[in-house]
């Protein structure tokens, strides 16, 4: 292997041609870094190869040509770096970096010829410098960039500095615009224009460190006797008295220190630029690089240094590593120090902190919780020599008490199989604040199950709630090497088990992390997230993706082989009148959490002025993908979380550090190796806040055939079973992926939740990857390559599907499809079987299933058909403790928008306590209205109707009565004669029996009529019942062939918003479930041939009055010739197809359910006692035209 080499471009200027820009430190600074850099090399035996530009050396020209020639030859086992000590400017930006730049400038550094008195060449601006980091970047070196001038940052730029002593290195703005075609890159490519007109630029691979703050000036001054910049005099004395190896990021700690120590205003700078495409094999900026070199052994340890700027010893761990910012003095966070190195310079060392044999030599006690690092003192270890620490010096610590409240985890195994966990736990557990184990199952998030067989030990890392794997097991052959017993075998599984459960508790910690005590709102900093059809528009005018709920995306668009998210733009904005510094970090749903490398947005204390934001990425789109170890698992979700962390204050670059964790692997990962606010309190020091955003991204599934009879998994633990007569296809898809409508003409729809469904909180999405029901979820079930819907057994449904839902007996799921133009429930029954599942038997599909589709993109058709499907689970209501049908109760506190039964009322108490307070009740009640259900429904909207239903002179009708009754009955398999006699029963337990005082009227819905007639009629009801009111009842019949069909006209009609009025779809949809299963008694007996009907027909008219109402569709548009709703019904016919169905609805008259003719069929009621409002079956009691028949058809009743 050939001797690495690091070549050097420094440039100093100080002679300047115009005289006021003339500065004095410049040259030093090289030569100081020159001296240092050949001292180092020689340490190190690296070759240094150094092109030094001086003052008129320093042209434009030999600057780019030292970029290109000199750190082009940089491959990549060697160091590029460039060193600019000079003036810092600025240029008016061209339109299209405005984006970049709120203040329409660009950044630049000012060549000895940029500006003469004749013009010049014009400065050498960051976008160019950055062009020319990318072309270095090609031989994938390690690179690093010191810019000791002003403007060195990003950002807005403010006021000069305060002190005359201090000179500064920056001249005035170059107020003459350069066109982007002029820029260096511009012809190969380097800048992208986006729709909108901005641009993205590609980007390199390196480090960068600034000498202050792009609101800052660079200063220079008198040190150790000649002028020096502040940060080349900090940053090359920091490292001469470094004891052990300094990433950037403890460096720019010290060095940031040493520089406000020295001079004020100035904050030096760090920023950590990687390409967002990685080409070849490339060793990623970070960090965690040491100064000029590689990546140094990872870290289990906290850092102690002293910081010149708060003069104290501070750890590298604060509020934002889960330290609360108030201690108490009886539970002090107690740090172990220990030296960076051994007697022998060994940096690896192993940490002990036993009380005798330990290798700690101090104690130190944290003094003061900062926001990301805390004060400290040290105390001399009782056991050890006393301790006096080296202000150069960095220490190592760990924690050994701590107030940090745990993540909880339960171990589970034999007491053999957990020893050497055991003693993991007892020996660093301590030193380990993050996790700890409990006794008590029940109070752990994580469970670690430890298990062996006769050669292999098993960790199982799960979750305690539902039992799923969160990461690979970590396993291996027992083998015990007892002097090294932490290295290989058993010993080494446990560490490694024991890393995993570190790993999981930080992130749990870092996930948690919020400060309660901060001024912000809530959406003080905010990330806008614009679709890319909206990036076209201009800024004001743009509409964001609404993220407060999460942000779900599909991952349907193929690149290079993988599934992609579709191009979206992230902005980060500032909703406050305040400077702040943000963080994102990246947190994976393995566990992992990233700043600053290409797998996370790249923002580390990135500069935020008062109401401005930067677009995030540069301006690229982001895409996500779900990983591929997921899908290899049969998983295809993702979840992500990011942290946007912002401060009044800049991070520490130990941040960055202490929140980096690597991800563990996933289950199915085959090598290990791949891997509203109230009270305002006011905070003191930094403030600070956290924005989160929740990613979901999900990847729809690849079509699998299911072989006829035999069980096929699809995910998890759900599975299909075809009894199709051909062999199918099906996947699991997404509602955001679209849905084609079958006429060519149309573009295809996009998927949506039925409102209905969206309204009511009985109905809740089903997803086959168990998840939250949003629109990115696998919902979806796409059965492909329908020939015909032949069965290959006929007593068998044509496919059933197991279903791993939380459902109980009484819940129903519910297969609906859309065509793209019409939502059409399946024909389909459900039930929980003895094992718990939800099984959901599919007997029918709609009919043009089977039939080829027109894909809309290619206008071609396929051989076959196919349908989707998605599911809805419809949970039952309770009726209360022990309540049993039929339940008579009474309507309290009745308004427009509902009502409470009585039984509500005492849910404490059983039905007889509830039906004696009811008889309690209406003891002194003199008119009384009761409510009788049909065959759909229940109670729940009838009683408010008397709020809504007004007599003549406009007073609602609930004033005329006393009391309001309700009737709930079963209504599928209890014959109508028997629930007539419970009725009769339960009105008499009440105390309205024959001879009563009273005046009752019953309004009686659909079936509900033929109730309360059979009683009166048969059962000497008339002896207690004064009027009756029946709605929509099929005094005749209804067309009971139909049934089924017309349920599902009524379902869809509902979903699909062809209903005229709202109308209840969860009875619907528990009535279709039943039926589907078997018709029931009292549906039976609703056929005008069953004898039930044709008796009732022949008996004598009874003392009640009758008044009846009859809805007529053929009044209002649905069944108007000629209308848009009318034209929607027919069309939907056309896919149910029922000619029975058919000719009723367009035939005579009807309520859309039950004909005028059988509705007003009683022999002994007059046309005259017949009222016919414009509505249908389901909305006589929530309609104005129904509400208004109530009160023609109680005017003429009779009041007490």
């Amino acid at each position: 292997m050939s001797k690495r080499t690091i070549y050097a471009l420094l440039v100093g200027i100080d002679d300047y041609p115009i005289a006021s820009h003339k500065l004095n430190g410049c040259v030093n600074d090289v030569n100081a870094m020159h001296e240092f850099l050949d001292f180092r090399c020689q340490s190190e035996n690296t070759e240094l190869k150094v092109l030094k530009l001086l003052n008129h050396e320093a042209t434009k020209e030999n600057v780019v040509k030292g970029f290109l020639e000199h750190l082009g030859s940089a491959t990549h086992q060697d160091d590029a770096f460039f060193y600019y000590s000079g003036h810092g400017a600025q240029e008016v930006a061209p339109p299209e970096f405005w984006q970049m730049e709120p203040d329409k400038l660009n950044e630049s550094m000012v060549c000895v010829d940029s500006r003469t008195e004749s013009g010049g060449v014009g400065d050498l601006v960051d976008k160019e410098i950055g062009y020319l980091l990318w072309k270095v970047s090609a031989k994938n070196p390690r690179i690093l960039v010191v810019m000791d001038c002003c403007h060195s940052g990003s950002g807005t730029r403010s006021a000069a500095p305060s002190k005359v002593e201090y000179t500064t290195r920056q001249i005035p703005t170059a107020n003459k615009m350069r066109k982007i075609n002029e820029y260096l890159g511009f012809n190969e490519g380097f800048y992208q224009i986006r729709a909108d007109g901005q641009v993205i630029m590609k980007r390199g691979n390196y480090v960068a460190l600034a000498a202050a703050r792009a609101n800052e000036f660079a200063k220079e001054t008198i040190l150790d006797g000649q002028k020096r910049g502040a940060f080349n005099f900090s940053l090359i004395e920091t490292l001469k008295s470094a004891k052990g190896d300094l990433s950037y990021g403890d460096l720019m700690s010290k060095v940031k220190a040493k520089v406000i120590s020295l001079v004020p205003e100035q904050n030096p700078q760090i920023e950590i630029c990687v390409p967002t495409q990685i080409e070849g094999a490339m060793q990623l900026a970070s960090l965690d690089n040491t100064f000029l070199g590689g990546l140094p052994p990872k870290e289990d340890f906290l850092r102690i240094y002293y910081r010149d700027d708060v003069k104290s010893w501070v750890v590298n761990m604060g509020q934002m590593q889960g330290l609360p910012k108030n201690t108490s003095p009886s539970d002090p966070n107690i740090l172990s120090v220990f030296n960076f190195a051994d007697a022998s310079g060994n940096k690896e060392y192993k940490l002990m902190t036993d009380e005798n044999k330990g290798n700690d030599v101090a104690k130190a006690i944290i003094t003061k919780v900062e926001k990301d690092y805390s004060k400290i003192e040290f105390q001399d270890h009782p056991k050890r020599t006393p301790f006096s620490p080296d202000l150069h010096a960095i220490y190592k610590a760990k924690l050994t008490s701590s107030s940090v409240k745990p993540t909880l985890f339960y171990m589970e195994g034999s007491e053999e199989d957990t020893k050497y966990l055991r003693n993991m736990v007892e020996t660093d557990g301590g030193s380990q604040p993050y996790a700890k184990f409990t006794d008590n199952p029940a109070e752990a998030k994580y469970r670690v199950v430890v298990s062996q067989d006769q050669f292999t030990k098993k960790y199982e890392f799960l979750l305690n709630q539902d039992g799923k794997k969160v990461c690979k097991d970590v396993k291996g052959r027992q083998v015990v090497t007892p002097a090294n017993s932490m290295q290989v075998g058993e010993g080494a599984m446990a560490q490694k088990a024991w890393a995993y459960i570190q790993t999981i508790a930080k992130w749990e910690k870092t996930l948690e992390m919020s400060n309660p005590d901060t001024s912000f709102s809530d959406n003080a900093v905010v990330i806008e997230v614009i679709d890319a059809k909206e990036i076209e528009k201009k800024i004001e005018e743009r509409v964001t993706v609404d993220v407060s709920n999460g942000l779900n995306l599909l991952a349907n668009q193929a690149y290079e082989g993988i599934m992609l998210t579709p191009d979206m733009y992230w902005r980060v904005k500032n909703n406050t009148g305040k400077q702040l510094y943000c963080t994102a970090i990246w947190m994976s749903q393995n566990f992992g959490a990233d700043i600053t490398s290409e797998a996370s947005l790249q923002i580390f204390n990135r500069p935020l002025p008062p109401n401005s934001s930067f677009d995030i990425l540069d301006g690229s789109p982001v895409n996500l993908t779900v990983n591929e170890n997921l899908l290899r698992g049969g998983e295809f979700q993702e979840k992500i979380v990011i942290k946007l962390i912002y401060s009044t204050e800049e991070f520490s670059p130990d941040f960055v550090k202490n929140m980096t964790l690597t991800p563990l692997p996933f289950p199915a990962t085959p090598d290990e190796d791949s891997a509203t606010r109230g009270l305002v309190r006011k905070a003191s020091g930094a403030d600070w806040s956290v924005f989160n955003l929740f990613i979901t991204v999900t990847q729809p599934s690849q079509p699998q055939k299911v072989m006829t009879g035999k069980p096929t998994g699809l995910l998890g633990k759900n599975s299909i079973t075809s009894n199709f007569a051909g062999g199918i296809e099906v996947a699991l898809a997404s509602p955001q992926q679209q849905f084609a409508t079958r006429d060519i003409s149309q573009k295809p729809k996009d998927f949506a939740i039925p409102q209905v469904f969206r309204e009511s909180p009985q109905f809740q999405p089903i997803s086959f990857n168990n998840s939250d029901g949003d629109t990115t979820d696998l919902s979806i079930l796409e059965v492909k390559g329908i020939a015909n819907l032949q069965k290959t057994d006929e007593s068998k449904p044509l496919f059933n599907l197991k279903l791993d839902a939380q459902a109980e007996e009484s819940d129903v799921v519910f297969p609906i499809t859309f065509d793209g133009e019409f939502f059409l429930p399946i024909k389909a029954s459900s039930e929980v079987n003895e094992n718990g599942e939800v099984v959901v038997s599919v007997d029918d599909l709609p009919k043009d299933a089977a039939e080829p589709k027109i894909d809309p993109e290619t206008q071609t058709r396929s051989l076959t058909g196919s349908v989707k499907i998605f599911f809805q689970k419809v949970v039952s209501k309770k009726l209360g403790r022990e309540f049993q049908y039929p339940l008579l109760d009474m309507a309290t506190d009745i308004r427009a928008d509902g009502f409470k039964y009585m039984r509500q009322l005492h849910s404490d108490k059983d039905y007889g306590f509830v039906l004696d307070k009811v008889a309690r009740e209406i003891e002194t009640k003199k008119n009384i209205a009761v409510f009788v259900h049909g065959i759909i429904g229940d109670t729940e909207t009838m009683p408010q109707s008397l709020v809504l239903a007004k007599d003549d002179k406009g007073n609602p009708l609930l004033e005329k009565y006393d009391a309001v009754l309700t009737l709930d009955y079963e209504n599928l398999n209890t014959p109508i004669e028997a629930n007539s006699q419970f009725f009769k029963e339960r009105l008499e337990h009440i105390g309205i029996k024959a001879g009563h005082d009273k005046n009752v009227h019953i309004y009686a819905h659909s079936m509900g009529g033929l109730v309360s007639r059979y009683m009166i009629e048969n059962l000497r009801g008339d002896e207690i019942v004064n009027h009756l009111i029946m709605l929509g009842t099929p005094n005749a019949g209804s067309p009971f062939s139909a049934l089924k069909d017309w349920i599902q006209m009524a379902i869809s009609m509902a979903m699909s918003k062809i209903a005229l009025f709202a109308w209840a779809t969860a009875p619907m949809v528990f009535l279709f479930n039943k039926t589907m299963k078997e018709i029931g008694v009292s549906l039976k007996q609703l056929n005008g041939n069953e004898p039930f009907l044709q008796n009732l027909a022949k008996t004598a008219q009874p003392k009640t009055p009758y008044t009846i109402i009859a809805g007529n569709t053929k009044l209002t548009p649905l069944l108007a010739e000629g209308t848009a709703e009318n034209g929607a019904l027919k069309k939907l016919l056309g896919k149910i197809q029922s000619k029975v169905l058919d000719d009723f609805l367009f035939g005579s008259p009807n309520d859309i359910a039950v004909s005028l003719e059988s509705i007003r069929s009683v022999k002994w009621v007059q046309e005259s006692e017949v009222i016919y409002p414009a509505c249908d079956h389901m909305s006589y009691f929530t309609t104005p035209e129904g509400n208004k028949a109530m009160a023609e058809a109680a005017s003429r009743a009779r009041f007490l």
